[in-house]
């Protein structure tokens, strides 16, 4: 686009320079004409006839549709029309032309500093184009910070792109210790819980890491789309500048040639040359201030733009500074997990070790369970059979030979057997440490029978021994309690599933 501008003004000034070139030479040729009838000044009236019979016939003059041709036509149209076609005398027709010379020189003068004002107000203008362009190096200096921070930009995406095979290759680590703590956990249940749940979390992190990212290549992503259009922008505003700077040289040099135009035009004493100087004057007036207006429009846009660009590189500003912290938190991240994997490697290698102790330790943990289960077991089965009334009755003196009945009741002859409830409440009784009711009533009846038959000494109920060995006993089965209750916090985490209790038959366990 540029070029194609620059192509487009060189054609028109050399148009221009044709025009000029034309208009001087039909100029000059039009002086030659004037000076012919001025130097036969001694003969005026035989020469009237002719120049009345020239004025009617103007010279073929090329249509130029500009103000200056215009002006210039006007004046030839005066000049030509100044002679006078019948003077009364000699006298009278050189005051005429004296005056209308006057006239005319006072029209140019006015004509002259109207022109100086001009100049004067497209010099303003130019310093106003010149303050702009000032403005606009500004820009551009503000343009290479841009460059830079794009550089910078560049620099933090390799950063990341380290930072992405870093945490590939933390990842492959991260999938070999899983591999190997399944494994692990396979074999052993103990200690692996902790590493798979380390491990999840480990995981965890990566994929947030991995989502933070991906985040973070898309911003770089748009920064490099918006580095790419402000490059773009910044060559297209360099090229405007380099045009806009050529042009203000160009209106420079023809200001410098228009001020010493007219201080030729000034100093000449010929009206003709001053005429010329004045279209010429003119014309290049008119191609300044319309090149004024294009810089002033130009410099408008220039002025936009660089708004534009200015927002834009606050807000990339922003966005590296986001994405330099990004990156920080990143590095600490990809330290803390090499630490934990240095960490999980560490414990790995020892549990690879303590693998046979811990099979060695649970095997002797197993074996001591079952043996206390079957203890237990034998305790019950024990009560529940009412072992601890035989070894009860064994405390106590015995009729020896005799057995007790009691002929009042109706089912007194008949031998008791001992039914589920029997057993229930000796069960429960042993623990109480309470007599059933049939063991009552034969303490009872004993007492009574000893107080009615048996009142010897030798018969007679020691009650401080069985105090004693009751006390024992209770102490016994209190103690018993206590190591089954201790007990009960090793079977935590063992499920009991208790099948169909038999005779001399246990519970089924799953250790």
């Amino acid at each position: 686009m540029a070029d194609d501008e620059k192509a487009e003004k060189l054609a028109a000034a050399k148009k221009r320079y044709e025009q000029l070139k034309k208009q001087k030479g039909k100029k000059a040729a039009k002086k030659d004409d004037k000076d012919k009838p001025l130097s036969r000044g001694a003969s005026p009236v035989p020469e009237a006839e002719p120049e009345a019979a020239a004025a009617p016939e103007p010279e073929p003059e090329p249509e130029e549709p500009s103000a200056p041709a215009q002006s210039k036509l006007r004046s030839e149209s005066f000049r030509k029309g100044s002679s006078p076609l019948s003077p009364s005398s000699p006298s009278d027709s050189v005051t005429d032309i004296y005056k209308k010379q006057a006239q005319r020189i006072e029209e140019l003068e006015r004509e002259n500093k109207r022109l100086v004002s001009e100049t004067q107000a497209a010099q303003a203008r130019w310093r106003k184009l010149e303050d702009e362009l000032e403005e606009l190096r500004e820009a551009n200096s503000s343009v290479a910070e841009l460059r830079s921070k794009a550089k910078q930009a560049e620099q933090a995406d390799t950063e990341l792109e380290k930072l992405r095979t870093d945490i590939a290759s933390l990842q492959r680590q991260n999938a070999a210790l899983q591999s190997s703590s399944r494994r692990r956990i396979s074999t052993s249940q103990a200690g692996p819980s902790d590493a798979a749940a380390d491990l999840a979390s480990k995981t965890n992190t990566i994929t947030t890491l991995e989502l933070e990212l991906s985040k973070l290549t898309t911003q770089l992503s748009t920064l490099q789309a918006t580095s790419a259009t402000q490059t773009a922008r910044i060559t297209e505003l360099e090229a405007a500048l380099s045009s806009s700077t050529a042009e203000l040289l160009t209106s420079n040099a023809e200001a410098t040639d228009l001020r010493a135009q007219l201080a030729a035009a000034s100093a000449a004493p010929d009206l003709a040359a001053a005429r010329a100087h004045i279209a010429s004057l003119e014309t290049k007036l008119a191609a300044s201030e319309t090149a004024a207006a294009e810089a002033t429009t130009r410099a408008a846009t220039l002025s936009k733009k660089v708004d534009a660009l200015t927002a834009l590189k606050t807000r990339s500003a922003s966005q590296s500074q986001i994405q330099t912290q990004g990156v920080d938190e990143l590095r600490t991240r990809i330290a803390a997990l090499t630490d934990e994997n240095a960490r999980l490697k560490r414990a790995a290698a020892m549990h690879v070790g303590d693998e046979e102790a811990v099979e060695e330790l649970e095997a002797e943990i197993a074996a001591g369970l079952r043996a206390r289960v079957r203890a237990l077991e034998a305790e019950v089965f024990e009560l529940q059979r009412g072992g601890w009334l035989e070894a009860r009755r064994g405390l106590q003196p015995t009729l020896e030979g005799f057995e007790e009945v009691d002929l009042q009741s109706p089912v007194g002859g008949k031998k008791g057997h001992s039914t589920l409830t029997d057993v229930i409440s000796s069960g429960i009784s042993a623990f109480t440490g309470d007599l059933p009711k049939g063991g009552r009533a034969r303490k009872q009846s004993l007492k009574a029978q000893g107080q009615g038959q048996w009142s010897d000494d030798e018969f007679a109920f020691d009650e401080e021994a069985f105090r004693k060995a009751r006390e024992e006993e209770e102490k016994a089965r209190l103690e018993r309690v206590r190591e089954v209750k201790r007990g009960l916090e090793q079977w935590r985490g063992y499920r009991v599933d208790i099948a169909d209790l038999r005779a001399g038959w246990g519970g089924v366990f799953e250790v």
